[in-house]
C-alpha cells in the first residue's frame, strides 16, 4: 500500500527530451532581457558603478596575491573601505571569472546580470518542474525573469547582489521540495544540497535573507503539514541540517559582519521615519495602472516599482486554472496554490501604507526599501503563472504525449512571454554609451583605472557636502566620521610650524594590503599608513608585532617605531572573530563533504572541487600573467622640509601615446604641511622640448598635502598626458617636483646626505 507523502508528492521522474526542451524554450525567452550586452558602454544604472568598481578594486586586489579580500584600499577616497567585511561578497568574486576570461570590466559586469538571469530562470524551472511539470516549469521560468522588479534590479538599479539572490530562492525551494520527496539517503542529499542554497543566498545578499526567510518558512512548514505523521521527524530533521549546515558554511562572512558593524558608518536603516514612510504605496497604487511597466519614480510618482499588471493578471489566471484543474494536480500541488496567493498578499502588505505598525519589529528596517518585497512577489506571481501550463502538462499517469502536444505547449508558453515582454520592455530605460558623473569620459572597458574611480568618488564626495546624504560614507570607519564632509578639502594653514621629522626611508614591496619599509632614525617616531584605521590593520617592526592605532583627525592606522634601522610593514589580516568565522565555515564544509562521501555523492563532490579548482586556477593564472604587487625604485629625495620621495614605479613599454602612462610614486610625509602643493612630471628630450606631463594634487583629488600627517606614507598615483604625438627616437628624461600652485614657487630638493639638488628630480632616463 503506497504511503500518504507518495500519493501526495508530485512524481520524480527522470527528464526526458521534452523537459529539456522546455528548459531550452524558457532560456531562450531569456535573451531579450539581455539588450545592454549589445549596446556601447555601461547601462546607465543607479548603482552600476558602485558595483563595477568595487568589482575593478577586489580584482586588484586578488592579482596581488591576496584571497580573503575584506578591505578595498583603493575605495573610501584613496583612504580604504572594509566594504566586503559587511557587503556580502559572492556577486564579485563571481563577476570576475568574466574579467579573467578575457572581459573588460564593463562587460564582465554586464555578463554577470546577463548570467543571473539566466540562472535565475533555470532554477526557477528546476523548482516548477518538479512541483508541476516541464511546461509549468517553463512559464515559471518565463515569469520570473519578466517580473519587472526582476529587470529593475538588473538594468535601473544595477543591484548586483540583490539580483543574482533571485538564483538561490527557488533552489532553496526545490531543495526542500526534494527532501519532501524523498526519504533516506536521497532526503540527505537533497538537505546537503539546500545547505549551499542557503550558504549562497547568505554571501550573495545578506538583506535577501531577510525576504526569504519567510517564503522559506512557509513553505518547509507547508511540507511538514502535508507530510506523513511518521516522516516528519525525518523531514524536520533534514531543514534543520540544511539550515545550520548553511548558516555554518556561511559563518566567514556573517560573523564579523554582526560583531564588528559598529565600527563603521552604516546606512542600513533609515533613521528618517517620514522619508520611509513616503516609500510606502497606497494600497490603490500597488499594481501599475498602465500595462507597460513604469520603472522610474519620475514616470511611476505615486509609487516606486509596483506589481506589473500583467505579471499580476497572468497570476490570477495561473490561479484560476489550477483551480479548474486542480483534480490533475498533486495533494501537495493543490494546497499549495493558496500558500503562494497568501505570499503574494503579503508581500503586497508589507510595501502598502497599512504595514507601517509592523515595520516597529526590531531589525526589520533593516531592509531600507519597502518595495524589497516585490522580491517576495516575484516568486509567488511566477509560481502562480505555473498553474497555467496545466493548460499543456500531460496527466501524471500518461506514458508520454505526441509532438503536437510539445509543440501547443511550447507555443502557449512563448505567448505568456510575449504578454510578458510587451508589459515589460517599452519603458524599460535602456541608456548605453553614459559616461562619468560630470565629465566627458563614456564609461568602457578602457576607461575604468584608479583615474575613473577617483573621479566617481570626487563627485559622490561632492553631491555629498551638497545633499548631505550619509550612505555616500557607508562603511566608513567611524573614527574618519567628524571630517567625512570635508576631509579631501584643504586644511588650511596649520596653527603653527612643525619640526620636521629626522627619518629616512625607502618603500620595498607594495601590495594593496600589504606595504613595506625600511626606515632609519635617530628617535623614535610614529609612522602612519594613507588608510583608515580598521581592526584588522596590523604592523610589524623587523618581524615583531607592534601595536596598531587610530592617529590623527582622519584616524589613519599608526604604529610606533623605535630610534635606528628597521623594517616597517603594515598588513590588513584577520581578527580573532575573522578567524572564528573560518573555523565555522570549515567545520560546516568539512561536515559537507564526509556527508557527501557517506551518502556516495561523488559526482556532487566532483564537480564542486572541479569549480573550485577552476576559480583558484584561473585566478593564479591572473596572478601570475599580471600581478599588481611591484617593488619601487627606492629613492631618498627630501622636498623642502615637507616630503620625502621614498620609491617609485612605472613600466617604460607604457610612456607611449596612447599607452596607460602610469607613475606611482611612494611619499613619506615628514610634517604636516601649511600649504596644498601639487606635483608635476614632465617628460623630456635632452633638448629640454617638454613631450608629457601631468600637474595634480597628490592622491588624485582627495589628498591635499595640508592633509598629511607627520610621518604619513602614502601611495600618489600619476598618468602622464601627452602633448605631442609621435616622439622621434632618442633619450627622454622624467623629472618630479612640488610646488605651490598660488606662486608657481617650486620646492628645493635634497638628496639622501642632506644635499640640495635643485629643484626637480630626475626619476628615469627613457631611450624611446
Amino acid at each position: 500500500m503506497p504511503t500518504e507523502l507518495a500519493v501526495e508528492s508530485p512524481p520524480r521522474r527522470p527528464w526526458r527530451a521534452e523537459d529539456w526542451a522546455a528548459l531550452l524554450l524558457a532560456l531562450l525567452l531569456t535573451l531579450p532581457a539581455l539588450r545592454a550586452l549589445w549596446q556601447p558602454g555601461l547601462q546607465q544604472m543607479d548603482d552600476g558603478l558602485h558595483h563595477l568598481f568595487r568589482l575593478y578594486s577586489l580584482d586588484l586586489a586578488l592579482r596581488a596575491g591576496h584571497w580573503d579580500v575584506r578591505w578595498l584600499a583603493d575605495e573610501g577616497f584613496g583612504y580604504g573601505f572594509p566594504v566586503l567585511n559587511f557587503y556580502a561578497p559572492l556577486a564579485y568574486y563571481a563577476g570576475l571569472v568574466f574579467r579573467w576570461l578575457g572581459a573588460g570590466y564593463v562587460t564582465a559586469l554586464e555578463l554577470t546580470l546577463a548570467a543571473g538571469l539566466l540562472l535565475a530562470a533555470a532554477a526557477m524551472y528546476l523548482f516548477g518542474r518538479s512541483l508541476l511539470g516541464p511546461w509549468s516549469g517553463a512559464l515559471a521560468a518565463v515569469a520570473y525573469t519578466w517580473a519587472p522588479y526582476h529587470l529593475t534590479n538588473t538594468w535601473v538599479r544595477g543591484a548586483l547582489a540583490e539580483q543574482l539572490a533571485f538564483v538561490w530562492i527557488p533552489l532553496l525551494l526545490w531543495a526542500m521540495l526534494r527532501a519532501a520527496c524523498a526519504e533516506g539517503r536521497p532526503q540527505r542529499t537533497a538537505a546537503l544540497g539546500g545547505s549551499l542554497a542557503v550558504a549562497g543566498l547568505v554571501v550573495t545578499h545578506n538583506l535577501s535573507v531577510l525576504l526569504a526567510a519567510p517564503v522559506a518558512t512557509a513553505w518547509g512548514a507547508f511540507l511538514l503539514a502535508t507530510a506523513a505523521k511518521a516522516q516528519r521527524p525525518d523531514l524536520l530533521r533534514a531543514f534543520l541540517l540544511m539550515a545550520l549546515l548553511g548558516v555554518l558554511l556561511s559563518a566567514f562572512y556573517w560573523l564579523p559582519a554582526i560583531v564588528e558593524l559598529p565600527q563603521v558608518l552604516t546606512g542600513q536603516a533609515p533613521d528618517d521615519t517620514a522619508l520611509w514612510r513616503s516609500m510606502m504605496a497606497r494600497p490603490a497604487f500597488l499594481v501599475s495602472h498602465t500595462w507597460a511597466q513604469r520603472y522610474t519614480i519620475l514616470d511611476q510618482p505615486d509609487v516606486m516599482h509596483p506589481l506589473g499588471m500583467a505579471q499580476g493578471l497572468l497570476a490570477l489566471a495561473g490561479l484560476a486554472v489550477g483551480l479548474a484543474r486542480r483534480k490533475r494536480l498533486s495533494r501537495r500541488a493543490q494546497l499549495a496554490m493558496p500558500l503562494w496567493a497568501a505570499l503574494l498578499a503579503f508581500a503586497l502588505f508589507m510595501q502598502s501604507e497599512w504595514s507601517q505598525p509592523v515595520w516597529r519589529v526590531p531589525g526589520l528596517m533593516m531592509l531600507q526599501f519597502p518595495w524589497r518585497w516585490q522580491l517576495v512577489a516575484a516568486v509567488a506571481t511566477a509560481l502562480l503563472t505555473a498553474y497555467a501550463g496545466l493548460l499543456a502538462e500531460s496527466p501524471p499517469s500518461a506514458a508520454g504525449r505526441s509532438a503536437r502536444g510539445a509543440v501547443l505547449a511550447a507555443l502557449m508558453t512563448s505567448a505568456v512571454a510575449g504578454l510578458l515582454m510587451s508589459a515589460a520592455l517599452p519603458r524599460l530605460p535602456w541608456q548605453g554609451d553614459t559616461v562619468y558623473p560630470n565629465t566627458d569620459i563614456p564609461v568602457t572597458d578602457a576607461t575604468v583605472d584608479r583615474r575613473t574611480l577617483a573621479l566617481y568618488d570626487y563627485h559622490r564626495g561632492l553631491w555629498l557636502r551638497e545633499h548631505g546624504s550619509p550612505w555616500m560614507f557607508e562603511y566608513m570607519p567611524v573614527g574618519a566620521l567628524p571630517l567625512r564632509d570635508r576631509f579631501f578639502l584643504s586644511a588650511g594653514p596649520a596653527a603653527a610650524e612643525e619640526a620636521p621629522l629626522a627619518v629616512q626611508a625607502t618603500a620595498g614591496r607594495q601590495r594593496p594590503l600589504e606595504r613595506r619599509f625600511a626606515v632609519r632614525s635617530a628617535e623614535p617616531w610614529t609612522a602612519q599608513l594613507h588608510q583608515f584605521f580598521f581592526p584588522g590593520w596590523q604592523a610589524t617592526v623587523d618581524g615583531q608585532p607592534t601595536p596598531v592605532r587610530a592617529e590623527g583627525p582622519l584616524a589613519l592606522a599608526a604604529a610606533d617605531v623605535p630610534a635606528g634601522q628597521h623594517e616597517v610593514v603594515f598588513r590588513f589580516g584577520a581578527t580573532p572573530v575573522r578567524c572564528a568565522g573560518w573555523l565555522l565555515t570549515a567545520l560546516g564544509a568539512a561536515a559537507w563533504v564526509v556527508g557527501m562521501v557517506r551518502l556516495r555523492r561523488r559526482r556532487w563532490l566532483a564537480l564542486v572541487g572541479v569549480a573550485l579548482l577552476a576559480y583558484i586556477g584561473l585566478a593564479a593564472l591572473q596572478r601570475h600573467q599580471a600581478p599588481t604587487d611591484y617593488t619601487p625604485t627606492p629613492t631618498t629625495v627630501t622636498f623642502g622640509q615637507e616630503a620625502q620621495l621614498v620609491g617609485f614605479h612605472f613600466d617604460p613599454a607604457e610612456l607611449r601615446p596612447g599607452g596607460s602612462n602610469e607613475v606611482i610614486l611612494n611619499w613619506l610625509a615628514l610634517r604636516h604641511p601649511t600649504t596644498d602643493y601639487k606635483v608635476f612630471l614632465h617628460l623630456v628630450d635632452l633638448n629640454g622640448t617638454l613631450w608629457a606631463q601631468h600637474d595634480g594634487e597628490p592622491g588624485f583629488f582627495f589628498t591635499p598635502t595640508s592633509r598629511w600627517q607627520a610621518g604619513e606614507f602614502s601611495e600618489d598615483f600619476h598618468y602622464l598626458e601627452w602633448r605631442q604625438e609621435n616622439p622621434p627616437p632618442g633619450r627622454y628624461l622624467l623629472f618630479i617636483g612640488l610646488y605651490d600652485p598660488a606662486t608657481g614657487q617650486r620646492l628645493p630638493v635634497f638628496d639622501a646626505a642632506g644635499q640640495p639638488i635643485g629643484d626637480q628630480v630626475l626619476l628615469a632616463e627613457l631611450a624611446k
